[in-house]
This record gives structure tokens, C-alpha cells and sequence, in this order.
């Protein structure tokens, strides 16, 4: 555990250092002061607006993010030397990994914070009080999203150089968002592998699950009991890619 420990500091701090995470976080905030602009320009509500544009500035910003940390966090110590000198410690490849990603998580629960008191101070400046129940779970719904995309980075990085690990994440990230309405438009005479396979996508990866902002805004009812339901599905998706990413790690060459 002390190990693993060890690992995830050294990887929170090359991550809160890095130079994406400043642009990020002005992002964040430019996302929301632009969000609350554009709640005044609409003729509908103004928190349906200010959740609509944020959901998906925040979307875009905290997965890219993930995307390019998870990234960079493996594939760069593969190429620079650093992983090869960390195994030769007393250290295991899956405690290496692990230490990597929850390096990873924390970085971006850490900007996820940052994030969220921007957003609460908006909320205040416009007389809508602490954030309420629903709206708390979009940004927690948004965190776990951003997790996800950060554990596939990282499962692609274990094999893949830089650019492919960054052009095979975005692709699975935006396979994500478009599978479900691809497999709800399909004609009804549609039938072949490629049905099979869009389907199938559907079913197992909808990052589409993860967008609350109709919750949030009371456009959208949701249980409580599917509210978890999803919650659970994002943690199995992080924790399956995750070993998965453990066994590929664990059994090639890491300089490969």
C-alpha cells in the first residue's frame, strides 16, 4: 500500500504541475461565467440554460483533461526512462499502475473542486442559494464520467505510444457519446454485424448515462434507484478497465 501510495503523490504532483492544468481550470471558469452570459440571452429558464451550456463545457473540458493526463501519466514514464527505474524498487506493475491512476483521480477531484465552488459562487451571485440535491449529482454524474475517460486513457497507454493511446481514447470517448442514438435511429430492417456491433456498444458503453443536466433543471425525472443504478455502472466500467489494463500492463514488455 506504501508503495502504491507513494506512486499516486508522485503522480497528483507532475499532474497539478503540468502545463494543461492551468489553462484547464481558466477554462472551467470561463465556461461558467459564459454559461451564466448566455442564461441571459435565452427566452427559457435560466438555470435550464446555465446547467445546458455548462453539462456541456464541462463535458468537453474535464474529459479532455482526463484524456490527455491519463495519458501522459504512463505513456510518458514508458518513453522517458522513469518507469523502468521505479520497477527496479521493490514495486509490482499492477501497484505501479494502480498508484498511476488514483494519481490520476485525484488530479481531476481536484479540479473537479475548483470547478464546482466557480460554479457555486455563480449560483450565488444570482440569488439561487447552495446547490441543491439534483444539481450536486450532475457534477458528481460529470466526475465519474471524466474518471472513465481517464481509466481508458490509461488502458491504452499501457500498450500505445502517445498519439495512438490520444487518437484511440478520443475515438472510445466520442464512440461513447453517439452509440445510443445510432442504435435508436437504426431502421428496423437493419440487421448484419455492424447492427450487432452498434447495439451491443449501446448496451455496454453510453457515456450518455452520465449527462444529468435535465435532472438537474427538473426537465428530466429520474429515481433515486436509477440514479444508482448508473452511479454503479460508471464505477463496474472504471474498475473493469482498470484490470484489464492490469493484466495487458503485467504481461508485455514495458519499454515495447
Amino acid at each position: 500500500m506504501m508503495s502504491v501510495f507513494m506512486v499516486m503523490r508522485e503522480s497528483f504532483l507532475l499532474l497539478r504541475r503540468d502545463k494543461i492544468f492551468l489553462p484547464a481550470v481558466v477554462a472551467g471558469v470561463l465556461i461558467t461565467v459564459f454559461a451564466n452570459v448566455a442564461s441571459d440571452w435565452g427566452i427559457e429558464e435560466f438555470r435550464k440554460i446555465l446547467f445546458d451550456v455548462g453539462a456541456l463545457g464541462f463535458h468537453i473540458t474535464g474529459s479532455l483533461v482526463a484524456i490527455f493526463w491519463g495519458t501522459k501519466t504512463v505513456s510518458e514514464a514508458r518513453t522517458d526512462g522513469s518507469l523502468e527505474i521505479q520497477l527496479a524498487a521493490p514495486i509490482s506493475r499492477v501497484s505501479w499502475l494502480i498508484g498511476k491512476y488514483l494519481g490520476l483521480l485525484l488530479g481531476l477531484i481536484f479540479f473537479w473542486v475548483l470547478v464546482l465552488i466557480f460554479w457555486q459562487c455563480i449560483m450565488l451571485l444570482n440569488n439561487f442559494g447552495p446547490l441543491e440535491g439534483p444539481q450536486f449529482m450532475f457534477f458528481v454524474f460529470q466526475l465519474i464520467e471524466w474518471a472513465l475517460v481517464g481509466a481508458v486513457a490509461v488502458f491504452y497507454s499501457t500498450f500505445a505510444g502517445v498519439t495512438i493511446a490520444l487518437f484511440a481514447t478520443i475515438s472510445t470517448w466520442m464512440a461513447g457519446l453517439v452509440s445510443m442514438p445510432v442504435a435508436q435511429n437504426l431502421p428496423p430492417q437493419a440487421k448484419g454485424l455492424a447492427v450487432d456491433v452498434v447495439q451491443g456498444l449501446a448496451r455496454f458503453w453510453d457515456l450518455r448515462q452520465f449527462n444529468l443536466a435535465g435532472y438537474a433543471t427538473g426537465v428530466e425525472k429520474i429515481s433515486p434507484g436509477e440514479i444508482q443504478v448508473r452511479g454503479i455502472y460508471g464505477i463496474l466500467l472504471i474498475l473493469i478497465v482498470i484490470t484489464v489494463s492490469c493484466i495487458f500492463f503485467r504481461r508485455r514488455d514495458v519499454l515495447a
